[in-house]
């Protein structure tokens, strides 16, 4: 009785492992055709939403090819069969940027310019500062917890964007804005230990003169106000800080 239940096992996961195979070569074969690699490459052509809806699904196909067979599973199986039957359906509705009016194509280009903007800055084409995004993400153990951290959330937010089929130019703009500010405020760790340095000298500055001038009357008028001018700089300066 086990003997058989156990070969009905090994032959219901030899057909699993058939059908996977079946299902991956099927998807493989169509995002490998011409036509529909061309697509892929041809973002400006086509309207933001309607590219994205077939782009996400062209990224993951691969993702899901490589996942089904790594793991033979009824999931992962359906998962790529789902994709084959969705990728085929969004590259039939990609519509394209010269179908539109002046307007609208106006508008579309602009909303393509700008995710193609902030995609160049996530995939290093355009470096913000002396290094590629990947770059940063390879050295995050030098940087301080809390701007990493900013950093990192920019960068998941942008990444969730380029995804996004409703996404709009202003947030496009706002995203990437956010993304090269978070990168332009990573701080080292030596970069943080000289700041803490550098801001507890600013503040035994500030309270010494501080402590001047609650006896304003032990200065000229002069002096007392160059004082009181300095002291609020530096009250500024560590309130910016």
């Amino acid at each position: 009785y086990f003997i058989v239940y156990i070969g009905g096992i090994g032959e219901a996961l030899e057909q699993l492992e058939n059908d996977i195979d079946s299902a991956c070569n099927t998807l493989s074969t169509y995002i490998k055709k011409s036509s529909v690699k061309n697509a892929y490459n041809s973002e400006i052509s086509y309207t933001l939403a309607t590219y994205t809806a077939f782009a996400n699904l062209f990224e993951d196909a691969t993702v899901a090819i490589n996942t089904a067979q790594a793991n033979a599973s009824v999931a992962n199986l359906n998962k790529v069969k789902t994709i084959y039957t969705d990728i085929q359906a969004a590259y039939s509705a990609l519509k394209s940027v010269s179908s539109l009016g002046t307007t609208e194509k106006t508008d579309e280009t602009n909303l393509i310019n700008a995710k193609r903007a902030l995609r160049n800055i996530i995939n290093g084409t355009t470096k913000i500062g002396d290094k590629k995004v990947s770059e940063y993400v390879a050295s995050s153990g030098d940087y301080t917890i809390a701007s990493y951290k900013t950093f990192e959330t920019a960068l998941k937010n942008a990444n969730d964007a380029l995804r996004s089929t409703t996404i709009t130019e202003n947030r496009l703009t706002n995203l990437r804005l956010a993304l090269e500010d978070s990168i332009k405020g990573l701080l080292t760790k030596s970069e943080d230990t000289e700041r803490t340095a550098a801001l507890q000298a600013l503040d035994a500055a500030i309270k010494s003169g501080d402590a001047k001038a609650a006896n304003a009357s032990s200065y000229t008028p002069e002096s007392y106000k160059n004082l009181t001018f300095v002291l609020k700089a530096a009250k500024n300066i560590k309130a910016d800080s």
